[in-house]
């Protein structure tokens, strides 16, 4: 039996490795992948395969489902991850790439690329090139070629290029050109270069370009027109050059206008429209850089002549406005270091014009308006170029406005210190006695200014933008009630009325401590620490709350009675009277009662509030305190006393038990010989423990 059992194994063991083998040979097929495309006619193809990690195994099915050899592929091209196979003659149909791991597929027509075999210069004259070049590829077919010829810079630096001529041409032979150089203008380190083009039925397009090695000077192209047609002006202020060539008289269908600085930079290259005769660019006056500003008008595709003139971005003349963006001055001053020569200047102010004749070191001045925009130009001309420094100046010559409220010069009051309070001109700066004070958006402003007894000058001053003060002093007296000047002495004694509250409740809560503080003493053997701690604790805080309300209510009356004393018909009669002082007095007792209210009020609450806290604390103890074992004999009793205890306790154990049976309440003893709560010993007829304080 166990023969046939090994047999079996053996048997089942083999069949599972054969079948383990021929999963290893079926596998690499079930993980191909086809990537199948049509082609609609026969053309030449390029197949992109992108892919990471090893290069995968590649068969092509064409329509007939054979496999391409070596043979039927162009060639093959490989770079980092990327694999190009290039077919010649691809057959219409149905075409699959199979490849035995996971790739990025692409199918493009494929076209010839275009090779630039040779480009040389074969004749050239002053006004005319003849080139010669050959343009190769795989297959032969027409394209069209471009001539330029482009301007360089010491550097290499392309400066301008120009369209010189376009032509056709076939692959795979030599082409010859000639080509006009008349339209250049004069300049050196002119190169010729040239691009072939071509585009196929589908789309695609192919180019390559060719560069000639040597350059070439051109001379005599162009005349030079007058300078004096040209206008530039290098604004100072804004920095920015303006070239206006409005005045040029020959005729032109576009203008190509060249400005650089230096360095060959260009800042402006561009070519505009008969219709546009100016145009500005950014210039860094600071640096002392010279600009050079070049004009080409272009005439029926040819360029007609050329203006050029050097501006410079130092004058040599230094021209500045001292007057401040904003002032209250009329007139604004001009200072200047023009040099030895007379130097002409025109200055506009709004609309009106002057000139001047400046030499040396000096200054003159221009007038302004009162208006928030005076705009200054101040030009001049050297070397043919209009320099420009601009200003706007905002004159306000009028001060600005205050107005106080409620505060009259000589006015006496009792108070320490007066709230005053007015208006002046939005965006004025405003000081009250020295201090600065805010201002709201439409110029009003309060500030608090403490008052000392007797004379206290008060002064306002109230500055603009442009500098402009308006400057108010008012002088307020302060009095005592009888409205004679105070002392320091007085001040300190019309400040106890107020006082005598606080001091009552002062009082009041001492007293109420030291009796407190006696009954706690007293106590704290009969009802336990914590009770008597917490007990004297409320008796102390709600004495004090009852105390500070009782003064908070005497300020409250005290209040009503100074508001009363300065409203209604008493304040009427004292208005009529113009005795301002009175009321003054009035505001600051009132003043002082209120604060006072306040304070006792405050002082109250709090108070108040600790009782409640003391009430929930009272009760929380007396939880835990019941909620505590009563302690065991001590170690100081007897055995006498030990065994009572103990008979004791199972005496309640006995009744709590008879209690739950009859459902019936048991009468304790009267007079335990032990605390039930705290387990110390009893004296006969206690109704309180003299260990924890805890009624029996």
């Amino acid at each position: 039996m166990r023969s046939r059992s090994k047999r079996f194994l053996r048997v089942l063991m083999g069949a599972v490795l054969t079948l383990a083998a021929l999963c290893c040979l079926l596998l690499p097929a079930f993980a191909e992948e086809s990537h199948p495309f049509t082609l609609e006619t026969t053309t030449d193809i390029e197949i992109i395969l992108s892919f990471e990690g090893a290069e995968p195994a590649v068969r092509i099915l064409n329509p007939a489902g054979e496999a391409l050899t070596e043979e039927n592929i162009d060639h093959v091209d490989r770079a980092g991850g990327m694999l190009y196979i290039y077919i010649k003659g691809a057959s219409s149909g149905s075409w699959n790439v199979v490849t035995d791991k996971p790739v990025t597929f692409t199918v493009l027509a494929w076209h010839p690329d275009l090779e630039i075999a040779s480009f040389t210069l074969d004749e050239q004259t002053d006004d005319r090139a003849v080139l010669r070049a050959q343009v190769n590829s795989s297959e032969d077919f027409r394209y069209t070629w471009f001539i330029y010829a482009q301007r360089e810079d010491e550097n290499g630096a392309v400066l301008s290029q120009q369209l010189l001529a376009q032509t056709s041409g076939r692959t795979n032979r030599e082409e010859t050109a000639s080509v006009s150089l008349e339209l250049l203008p004069d300049g050196p380190r002119w190169r010729l270069y040239m691009e072939a083009f071509a585009e196929f039925s589908d789309g695609v397009e192919k180019n390559a370009a060719a560069f000639l090695d040597t350059t070439f000077s051109v001379t005599g192209h162009t005349l030079q027109g007058d300078a004096a047609e040209l206008r530039t002006l290098l604004d100072l202020t804004e920095q920015t050059l303006l070239v206006d060539w409005s005045g040029v008289t020959a005729r032109y269908d576009e203008m190509e206008v060249r400005i650089t600085d230096e360095q060959g930079s260009a800042l402006v290259e561009n070519r505009f429209s008969s219709d546009r005769t100016e145009t500005t660019a950014l210039v860094d006056t600071a640096s002392g850089k010279r600009y050079q500003v070049e004009l080409h008008p272009i005439y029926h595709g040819s360029y007609a002549m050329a203006y050029t003139r050097t501006v410079a971005a130092d004058p040599g003349v230094s021209i500045t406005v001292d007057t401040p963006s904003a002032t209250g001055a009329g007139m604004a001053t001009v200072s200047y270091k023009a040099g030895a020569a007379r130097l002409p200047v025109t200055a506009r102010c709004n609309g009106k014009e002057a000139q001047y004749q400046l030499s040396g070191d000096g200054s003159f001045s221009i007038q302004l308006e009162v208006m928030e925009n005076n705009e200054l130009q101040i030009d001049f001309t050297v070397d043919g170029s209009v320099y420009r420094v601009s200003k706007t100046v905002s004159v306000h010559s009028f001060p600005p406005a205050l107005e106080l409220f409620g505060l009259q010069d000589g006015m006496k009051t009792d108070r320490e210190t007066l709230t005053v309070s007015g208006a002046t001109d939005p965006g004025v700066t405003v000081t009250v006695a020295d201090k600065a004070v805010e201002t709201t958006e439409d110029g009003s402003f309060s500030s608090e200014v403490a008052l000392a007894p007797g004379e206290n000058p008060i002064v306002f001053v109230c500055e603009n933008a442009f500098g402009i003060k308006t400057v108010r002093t008012v002088t307020v007296y302060r009095v005592d009630e009888s409205g004679r000047a105070m002392t320091a002495a007085e001040e300190e004694e019309g400040k106890t009325d107020t006082r005598l509250p606080l001091l009552f409740a002062a009082g009041v809560s001492l007293f109420t401590l030291l009796a407190t503080l006696l009954a706690f003493l007293l106590r704290r053997k009969k009802k336990g620490l914590w009770r008597a701690l917490l007990s004297s604790l409320r008796v102390l805080v709600l004495t004090c709350a009852l105390a500070f309300g009782a003064a908070c209510f005497y300020s409250w009356l005290q209040y009503r009675s100074a508001k009363a004393a300065i409203s209604g018909s008493e304040l009427t009669r004292l208005v009529q009277a113009a005795n301002y002082g009175k009321i003054s007095e009035g505001i600051t007792r009132m003043d002082r009662w209120l604060a006072m209210t306040k304070r006792m009020a405050l002082i109250s609450g709090i108070l108040l509030g600790a009782f409640v806290l003391l009430i929930i604390l009272g009760i929380v103890v007396g939880k835990i305190l019941k909620k505590r074992p009563p302690k065991a004999p001590g170690l100081g009793l007897t055995d006498e006393e030990k065994a009572a205890y103990r008979a004791q306790k199972q005496q309640e154990r006995l009744q709590k038990k008879q209690q739950k049976q009859l459902k019936t309440p048991t009468v304790p003893d009267a007079s335990p010989a032990f605390c039930p709560n705290c387990g110390a010993p009893m004296s006969p007829g206690s109704r309180f423990c003299g260990n924890c304080g805890r009624s029996i």
